[in-house]
């Protein structure tokens, strides 16, 4: 039988009357090519069949990594939150924001931070900020309290989320395998030999987690220990209220362990010997618990982001992709003897 010859870059220029180079920026969406163009180069790419061909993407991505990326674009990381600081309080959404600067800065992109607040400017104007800069892509970090609504229709953008905690629009997201992480908890302190083990969550981390995290729990203490399994206790959002909570439901239940979800009760006790948190870095200073690759899930939208945008998928899409990242469970440094 006849063997078919790929279709090339070379074939797509001679066909639209193109320099090799053009063609090839146009497939790679580098905005130096006028999108017109880049549209052009892309229908016609689809028509004739072109794949790119694995073996010369392969060679051509270790070049890349020898070299530092060329500028691409700004992208652009949409605060929600009135106080910057108060995001910044909060040690995994810095780490969000360090892997996805690190991410972009590889591939060649600017990540520059843009304040949302439709209380001090109207939405429409915020997004025709972003479109006369030129702008994008857009990564929505985990939202302030309350809800965000957002007006525009994103039909000019590439948007991506991370973590659980925005409802309205559902886009392709970003998140830790926070089912995964509640029941890899629970199990790691049965094998460590505790029996009764209380999970501890405040309202606010149960609603924008999705009740996942307590899915979880659930499920491992149905798996593993369904005759000793302890009612969980869902804090109030009042710390006053919430210590009396705390205190007693652990007075009724007795627990020989506890995996919490809620970095307060971390200044209500004294020992943590048997604390677990589901998260290490906003959840005090337990001994052990879930890391949750925080850093990872940075790169990884900002990755996925960049492959939208090569693609010109823009909008709410129609089927959104949860991407979980799943996390493992750290002893600290000062029980790791």
């Amino acid at each position: 039988m006849p063997i078919q010859n790929r279709v090339s870059i070379r074939d797509i220029a001679t066909r639209l009357n193109l320099s090799h180079g053009t063609v090839s920026m146009a497939l790679r969406d580098i905005s130096k090519v006028s999108r017109a163009t880049r549209v052009r180069v892309r229908k016609e790419a689809d028509e004739m069949g072109y794949v790119p061909d694995p073996s010369l993407a392969a060679l051509a991505s270790y070049r890349n990594t020898k070299k530092s990326a060329r500028y691409q674009s700004t992208l652009c990381w949409l605060n929600t939150w009135p106080d910057r600081a108060t995001y910044d309080s909060f040690a995994e959404y810095v780490a969000y924001r360090d892997g996805a600067l690190a991410e972009a800065k590889r591939l060649g992109y600017e990540l520059e931070t843009f304040d949302f607040l439709p209380l001090e400017t109207s939405q429409k104007r915020f997004f025709n900020i972003l479109r006369s800069r030129g702008i994008r892509g857009i990564v929505i970090p985990p939202v302030g309290k309350g809800s965000i609504k957002f007006e525009d229709d994103f039909s000019n953008f590439s948007t991506i989320s991370i973590g659980s905690s925005l409802r309205r629009h559902t886009f392709h997201s970003v998140a830790t395998d926070q089912f995964q992480a509640g029941f890899d908890a629970y199990g790691k302190l049965l094998q460590m030999g505790f029996k009764k083990i209380g999970f501890v969550i405040s309202e606010n981390q149960d609603e924008r987690s999705f009740f996942r995290y307590r899915s979880g729990v659930r499920m491992a203490q149905e798996v593993n220990n369904p005759k000793a399994a302890l009612p969980m206790i869902r804090l109030g959002n009042d710390s006053e209220t919430a210590r009396a909570q705390f205190f007693a439901w652990k007075k009724e239940a007795k627990p020989d362990a506890m995996l919490q979800a809620d970095g307060r009760i971390m200044d209500w006790v004294d020992d943590r010997e048997g604390i677990a948190s589901i998260g290490l870095l906003d959840n005090g200073p337990v001994l052990y618990g879930i890391d949750q690759k925080s850093e990872v899930i940075g790169r990884t939208a900002i990755s996925l982001l960049s492959g939208m945008l090569h693609r010109n998928e823009v909008g709410v899409p129609d089927a959104p992709v949860r991407a979980v990242i799943r996390g493992s469970w750290q002893v600290t440094e000062d029980h790791s003897n």
